[in-house]
């Protein structure tokens, strides 16, 4: 009785779809890409708002098996569509098949990316279809008008429409915000546009490319796209936006980054996030031979991200992280979220502009002469003690003695150093972290630098209140640190640390501070996520970016503690304890191949 009550019911529902005012448009989309697509199909919606063609959208995953025939039956025109395209559609087609075949015999299904032949379209022209691809997979707002007038004029049947030429976005091609044309097609073009001639570079200006996808143009998602061209532009540097086709021949981009075999940037922003075949890219990566900082989007709002403790989902590892890691991507950052009302990506502008700070210092580190360079050297004071220089199964000693003959030999300004000398000379600077009573002596032989307390106290009132308390609440006020010493009637931080001309050698700092009996041990604070920075370690970090100016920091061996301490497991804002450190210093960090990285 129940079973039969539940079919009535259901035969009801059905009647009532078939006889109630139908809607005029349903979109299904696949999953795959649901930030740009969600992005395109809310503005082809608002878009269609004025041309009085009502549109709803969905993602196959929002409607249960049993309910499509019943979602069918409630419009008079559903389209499917998919970021992957006609392939992707196919597979979407073939799960919605038995409900295709029980709907309405006026029912127009438009499978939006499949112009050849199938059996699947419905009640529409397979030249229909095609007309109306076209304005869809080139996108924009005028594209999209067109396309809404299209529909209410050919399908609907409901108005006499004066419609224009599809406005076309090449396959691939060069962006800028200021071209009236949205594109360029050539590397030629676009340096005309510029008014400058980038091989030949003559002001010596920071080169850096953007790599984006096509689908940030025809869905209109570029906010965060045009603040980091914007931004490096009054910088000063030359910017390459340029999209590629994913699965076209020349994916990286070289017809924009190269001539004559020359790579022409310095530096690669890469806010592509679909990539296939990347064993195939690896070489061509290789060969372009440049640094590729990363770009990623979060999939929510900004308030969302800055409250998950994950800062990212699981389904972006793959590739977000490990795919893009494995073919030399460096430096994944979350640099835009989606505005919930427009569904369009906007720039997380804290986020967004630290990476780029990073890739103008990389396009500085990679132009600068080895003489001028200033790096930071940080080896690794594990297992911890006052005699000891150690990473995992590496002889730091003799390490430093190769490091430091190779600056030599490439013309850093520094000197030849004996694993001997590292031995007696290098280790005296543990000696703050583990005694008192020797900081005078350190600064009598230069084993040790000052950093001003009340910079350091300065720098701590521009981090967000929540993360300077948390400092204060697990260390106390700043001034208490065990490695704050008095110099002249002044109050300065302890910084265990040799300068050898443009080279800067020091131990990482302590991940506990000895002015305080923490609950925990200095070696369970190692991979502590929990208790957060203490002042004397920022203190250090500090100094090597702000006195010392290093150009980059190496991260002397496997492995240390800043990459330990509390944040987001992925997906971190520069407001974690990892990034509040680094600032956006470059970091070399040779690690270990059998160790978990």
């Amino acid at each position: 009785m129940k079973k039969l009550m539940l079919l009535l019911l259901g035969t009801c529902l059905l009647l009532f779809a078939n006889t109630a005012e139908k809607k005029d448009m349903l979109i299904i989309s696949t999953n795959m890409g649901n930030l740009p697509q969600e992005a395109k199909v809310h503005a082809f919606m608002e878009a269609a708002k004025g041309e009085n063609l009502r549109v709803d959208f969905l993602f196959e995953s929002q409607i249960k098996k049993e309910e499509y025939l019943l979602k069918l039956n409630g419009y008079k025109i559903v389209m499917f569509d998919s970021l992957a395209g006609a392939g992707s559609i196919r597979a979407l087609l073939s799960q919605f098949s038995d409900a295709l075949e029980k709907s309405p015999k006026d029912l127009v299904v438009l499978p939006i990316s499949i112009v050849s032949e199938t059996p699947y379209r419905k009640n529409i022209t397979q030249e229909q279809n095609k007309e109306l691809n076209d304005y869809w997979h080139n996108g924009g707002e005028k594209n999209f008008i067109n396309f809404a007038k299209y529909i209410n004029m050919h399908v609907l049947k409901k108005a006499h429409e004066t419609i224009e030429a599809v406005s076309v976005i090449p396959e691939e091609g060069i962006y800028h915000p200021k071209n009236p044309n949205i594109v360029f097609n050539t590397l030629q073009e676009y340096q005309t546009f510029l008014g400058v001639d980038i091989l030949k570079n003559e002001a010596k200006r920071p080169v850096i490319a953007l790599g984006m996808h096509r689908n940030a143009i025809s869905s209109n998602s570029l906010s965060h796209i045009k603040w980091a061209i914007e931004y490096l532009e009054k910088k000063g540097a030359i910017t390459i936006p340029y999209f590629t086709e994913v699965s076209g021949n020349d994916f990286i981009g070289e017809k924009f980054l190269t001539f004559e075999g020359k790579t022409l940037v310095d530096v690669l922003l890469n806010f592509q996030i679909m990539i296939i075949d990347h064993e195939s890219l690896k070489p061509k990566y290789e060969k372009l031979n440049i640094p590729i900082l990363h770009s990623l989007n979060f999939e929510g709002a900004q308030a969302e991200w800055e409250k998950s403790n994950s800062g990212t989902t699981t389904a972006m590892i793959p590739m977000s992280y490990i795919i893009p890691e494995t073919i030399g991507y460096t430096d994944p950052m979350i640099t835009a979220a989606q505005n919930p009302a427009t569904k369009t990506l906007e720039p997380i502008v804290p986020q967004l502009k630290s990476l780029v700070n990073k890739a103008l210092n990389m396009s500085k580190l990679k132009r600068a002469k080895n003489s001028e360079k200033k790096v930071a050297v940080m080896f690794y004071n594990y297992p911890h003690g006052i005699n000891n220089m150690g990473a995992s199964f590496m002889n730091i000693p003799q390490s430093l003695e190769n490091l430091f003959a190779s600056f030599v030999k490439e013309g850093y300004k520094t000197e030849q150093k004996s694993q001997e000398w590292f031995e007696k000379e290098a280790i005296k600077t543990l000696k703050a972290y583990y005694e008192q009573g020797h900081e005078d002596e350190m600064l009598k032989e230069k084993s040790a630098l000052l950093y001003p307390l009340e910079k350091y106290e300065a720098f701590l009132k521009t981090l967000p209140s929540e993360v300077s308390k948390k400092m204060i609440l697990e260390w106390g006020e700043a001034s208490k640190s065990a490695m704050v010493v008095e110099q002249n009637g002044k109050k300065y931080f302890l910084v265990p640390a040799i300068e050898i001309d443009n080279v800067l050698l020091l131990p990482q700092p302590r991940r506990g501070d000895k002015q305080k009996n923490s609950k925990d041990s200095e070696g369970s604070l190692w991979h502590n996520t929990k208790i957060a920075v203490n002042h004397s370690y920022l203190a250090t970090y500090l100094y090597v970016r702000e006195n010392f100016n290093a150009d980059a920091i190496i991260h002397f061996g496997t492995h240390g503690t800043q990459e330990w301490m509390p944040g987001k497991e992925r997906g971190l804002s520069i407001y974690d304890d990892p990034f509040i450190v680094l600032g956006d210093v470059p970091i070399f960090y040779p690690y270990i191949t059998n160790n978990v990285a």
